[in-house]
């Protein structure tokens, strides 16, 4: 009994000392593993994200390689916490954007717009049928006609995958909307040149966009600022963007001009100007 009130008396007072005195949290480590860096964990998601058939040995060689010590169960934690997909399926599978991009140098479009001309008859529709190389954005004009039909679509297939000169040589695949002009004679002249047509759905003009987006911008940016008297004007005016639109206009999609003239020279910055000044650029002019 007095061994116990000794204890109670000798500890009571002096328990918080004691405790404080030998308390150690402020050194411990927190339990687990240390964290790696953010840096890290971005490299990780990067290489990923960028190869979706690589697995967790074979992203943690690559971390290795790169000089960070990475073990796979770090790596496959960090890819779950990011929301990558842990299917072990996932390695068969592929997305669209990656498809579109396998095949990249072998996709083109054709696409029709109409243009309006005011003749002295009165308005006057012609037909405008284009290409365009979706890797490149690169276009070409292939006809202008009051009213196409099945004979000059047929005419017009055999300029596209004529073998030294046609726009789609080289190409595999050609996407284009279900516009009843591209026939299914116009189809066989393009299979038969191994080229695979390609038709979008109803009403999804945006699974079209490249060439859709080149109508946008001839219109927006010259064809509705101009009246046109002549199917002769209209060749000329056509020309004449072309000429802007491969060699001086900057193509956001690509963040460059798509066949630059001038490229590489440092001299005084000079304007070009087309159409009356309609089409403007700048360039650096030779030394």
């Amino acid at each position: 009994m007095i061994s116990e009130v000794f204890v109670v008396i000798f500890m009571g007072p002096n328990c918080g000392l004691v405790a404080q005195k030998y308390d150690g949290t402020k050194h411990r480590r927190k339990p687990g593993r240390p964290p790696i860096s953010r840096t890290i964990e971005d490299m990780i998601v990067r290489i990923a994200s960028k190869n979706p058939a690589w697995g967790h040995f074979r992203i943690e060689g690559q971390m290795k390689h790169l000089g960070y010590n990475v073990s796979r169960t770090t790596i496959g934690c960090v890819l779950a916490r990011r929301g990558f997909d842990p299917d072990p399926e996932i390695r068969k599978r592929t997305t669209w954007m990656n498809f579109i991009r396998s095949h990249w140098e072998t996709l083109a479009a054709i696409v029709f717009f109409t243009v309006e001309i005011h003749t002295w008859r009165g308005l006057m529709r012609y037909m405008v049928l284009f290409a365009v190389e979706l890797c490149s954005r690169k276009v070409e004009i292939t006809g202008i006609i009051p009213q196409a039909n099945g004979e000059w679509m047929k005419q017009m297939g055999r300029n596209f995958s004529d073998p030294i000169s046609g726009f789609l040589r080289g190409k595999r695949y050609v996407i284009h909307d279900r516009d009843p002009l591209f026939t299914r004679e116009f189809a066989q002249i393009l299979k038969t040149a191994c080229i695979q047509v390609v038709k979008t759905p109803k009403q999804s003009p945006n699974l079209n966009a490249y060439a859709e987006r080149f109508v946008r911008s001839i219109r927006e940016e010259c064809l509705s600022k101009i009246i046109l008297s002549s199917e002769k004007q209209l060749r000329h005016v056509l020309s004449q963007y072309l000429e802007y639109y491969h060699h001086e206009r900057i193509q956001q999609g690509i963040s460059k001009i798509i066949e630059p003239r001038h490229d590489g020279c440092k001299g005084g910055i000079a304007s070009i100007e087309r159409l009356g000044a309609l089409l403007k650029s700048y360039c650096r002019q030779a030394a």
